[in-house]
């Protein structure tokens, strides 16, 4: 029994844990209730950003004006809490996006997403060290299950800084 098992586990690799597997089962129940939240957040955080002068562009592919947005339509049923955005020229130093995001309360910086907290990360478009288009950062938000009102009160006072 061991060599069998021992093969499977060679040809396999190693395996999840008991804690992580009850972890995950664990998750898996309130699941679709917390990625509805994410959604209905995510999009009401969109709405907002395109009205905001400093927002350049929101990119998320339930936003209509995505070049995906007619695929996403046809494929998808409901919005997903990522959505990123670039902000206006006048708003794209480095010190500036340093401001923005250190003035968040609500947004932690981080990469993850999935979780039930806001996060924010920005990224630079470059190539080597060439800046590719007209806009240098890219600013990145997993949309938690806070209240959609306080994430929209955390950005307005983070734009209030940066304005």
């Amino acid at each position: 029994q061991y060599k069998i098992l021992f093969a499977q586990y060679k040809l396999f690799g190693t395996h999840v844990s008991s804690q992580d597997c009850y972890i995950a089962s664990r998750g898996l129940k309130t699941l679709a209730v917390r990625l509805q939240k994410h959604g209905e957040n995510a999009q009401k955080l969109a709405k907002y950003l395109q009205q905001r002068d400093e927002v350049e562009q929101v990119i998320a592919p339930f936003v209509s004006s995505h070049p995906q947005y007619k695929l996403w339509q046809k494929y998808f049923t409901k919005a997903q809490g990522l959505i990123s955005f670039t902000l206006k020229k006048d708003f794209q130093s480095e010190a500036k996006i340093h401001k923005f995001i250190d003035s968040l309360k609500l947004f932690h910086l981080g990469y993850s997403w999935g979780g039930y907290e806001s996060l924010v990360m920005f990224y630079e478009f470059k190539q080597g060290n060439e800046i590719i288009g007209d806009n240098q950062y890219l600013i990145r938000l997993h949309v938690g299950l806070e209240d959609a009102a306080d994430l929209e009160a955390d950005l307005n006072d983070a734009f209030r800084e940066i304005s």
